[in-house]
């Protein structure tokens, strides 16, 4: 369910794969950095993953919208350069309304793990939101920037399907070169896009020096009051968290 590669001149290490585990229960949850789940019942790892592994993930939310249920890759140390690429089913909300909306993804620059090497001008790199987007399902997203058109939040801000079904979303993030420099770059691929010269989304013009990747989070990370009040219980399943330095990821 979770796997991590450092990936170095194509040298790789992998570890915690959903086979390793002799069962799926919240034993395998060790494997994560650090697992919250302020309401009992909100998270479980059950049999039969999502793209034909092991186990799976499923998250909820309670009636409260303060309560999460998420776990937490810290592996990363100040990456310049970063790969993430997780699946995701969430056939069973039926399609959302727009007010409907949960943080499931983010990663994020934090100074207490870096020690202050960079300046994390915002703490959140990149953030997928799920939620509805008048009659189909969105990740409403962004992705930093402090070039001059962002001036206003430093957002870039884009939003992709999430399509009905199993799907993996693919994800790139490069530092900029340099302070001010406008060569920093994100790229994603959405709903099992494999292709890698054809992103569903790229920017290659980011002002994004100030930051470097610390912390990934994945879960139920901040829902509204709508989708805590009219979703409760309903279960959003996750699994095939994979995290490398350089190198494409792709379908298992």
């Amino acid at each position: 369910m979770k796997k991590v590669l450092k990936v170095s001149f194509a040298v790789a290490s992998m570890a915690f794969t959903s086979m390793s585990f002799a069962q799926c229960d919240d034993t395998n949850l060790d494997a994560w950095d650090q697992v919250r789940e302020d309401a009992a019942g909100q998270m479980d790892v059950v049999a039969g993953g999502l793209d034909g592994t092991a186990c799976r993930l499923e998250v909820s939310a309670t009636t409260d919208n303060s309560q999460r249920a998420r776990v937490q890759d810290r592996s990363p140390s100040c990456e310049n350069s970063f790969r993430g690429r997780f699946m995701i089913n969430a056939d069973n909300f039926g399609v959302l309304a727009n007010n409907q909306r949960n943080k499931v993804h983010n990663i994020q620059c934090n100074v207490n793990d870096n020690g202050g090497a960079v300046a994390c001008a915002n703490v959140g790199v990149l953030q997928l939101r799920l939620q509805g987007d008048n009659g189909t399902n969105i990740f409403r997203s962004f992705v930093t920037d402090e070039g001059p058109a962002t001036a206003a939040d430093n957002r870039r801000k884009f939003d992709v399907p999430v399509n009905s079904g199993e799907q993996a979303f693919e994800y790139q993030w490069i530092r900029a070169s340099a302070p001010g420099a406008s060569d920093g770059v994100f790229r994603m691929w959405a709903n099992s896009n494999t292709t890698e010269a054809s992103p569903d989304v790229e920017y290659t013009d980011l002002q994004n020096y100030n930051y470097c990747i610390d912390r990934i989070n994945l879960g139920i990370i901040e829902p509204t009051n709508a989708w805590a009040n009219n979703k409760t219980n309903v279960k959003l399943q996750l699994d095939e968290y994979e995290s490398r330095r350089q190198t494409a990821i792709g379908l298992n």
